[in-house]
């Protein structure tokens, strides 16, 4: 079979074509470890930690995504609970929003409730346990509770209340507890920062995503690359590993896949 060279003409550019779109469409000709103009260091701040990630200086808002959710509530100390809670706080972890507390006794307790709105007024909110939650009723011991509310929407902020039901007919609610914006990322602060050999980057993920995090210099060169991965949901602490770096300033890059998400945070390695 004998081709003219028009009809070879058009082969060859459709061949073009294709390999063309292929290259387009093809995730693997994308540069995984990008440095763009602004990813070079061009200041001298970071966000101060200490070894358990406790922020201890001035935060730069922009320097990292912020985690948005955090434990509001602790001892009854603190906040103007009846006496029957110890303790009660909610809580977002792996999807999930967990309402946790204690009773230091109960005498005649019947059952408890979750309440839940998209507010803070306790007239809008609905009660989100299928049955109710039954008490030990009458103890003398501490008592631990838990409920785990799964039907929850990333982005969304929520408050709850936790009401109790007593055989003498009296009900009685505490909260409200808000849980601020249930975030589908957050990334960093590093602590500790500064740091001498290591530190740490936590990353958080509602769901399961392509992460790529990476270290550059002031110049923008590529030093380490942390993680080039799927990682599953929930909490991930990265371990940066800087005993080979000299004393300076370096910047983490954060990528998600199929993302335009591009966030970078300064960690300062100091030794005496």
């Amino acid at each position: 079979m004998k081709f003219s060279r028009s009809s070879f003409l058009v082969v060859l550019v459709s061949i073009m074509l294709l390999v063309q779109a292929c290259d387009e469409n093809n995730e693997l000709f994308e540069d995984p470890y990008p440095v763009y103009e602004n990813d070079l260091l061009n200041f001298e701040g970071i966000t101060e930690t200490d070894e358990t990630g406790k922020k201890i200086g001035d935060i730069d808002q922009g320097d990292w995504l912020e985690l948005s959710f955090e434990r509001l509530f602790g001892s009854s100390s603190k906040y103007p609970w009846f006496w029957c809670i110890e303790d009660i706080y909610c809580e977002y972890s792996s999807g999930k929003v967990h309402i946790n507390w204690t009773t230091p006794s109960e005498s005649d307790f019947l059952f408890w409730d979750i309440f839940r709105s998209d507010d803070n007024n306790i007239n809008n909110a609905e009660i989100i346990n299928e049955e109710h939650i039954v008490a030990c009723g009458n103890m003398s011991e501490p008592t631990d509770y838990v409920y785990i509310d799964e039907n929850i929407t990333t982005n969304e902020a929520y408050s709850y209340w936790l009401g109790l039901s007593k055989a003498d007919s009296t009900n009685h609610f505490w909260g409200p507890m808000p849980l601020v914006i249930i975030p589908s990322l957050s990334f960093g602060p590093a602590y500790p920062n500064p740091a001498e050999d290591q530190a740490i980057i936590p990353i958080l993920l509602s769901e399961e995503k392509g992460i790529a995090m990476y270290v550059i210099n002031e110049t923008g060169d590529l030093l380490d690359v942390l993680v080039d991965e799927n990682l599953g949901s929930g909490l991930h602490n990265i371990l940066w590993n800087a005993s080979d770096k000299e004393n300076g300033l370096y910047r983490v890059i954060f990528h998600c896949e199929n993302d335009t998400l591009h966030q970078y945070g300064d960690i300062l390695i100091e030794r005496e």
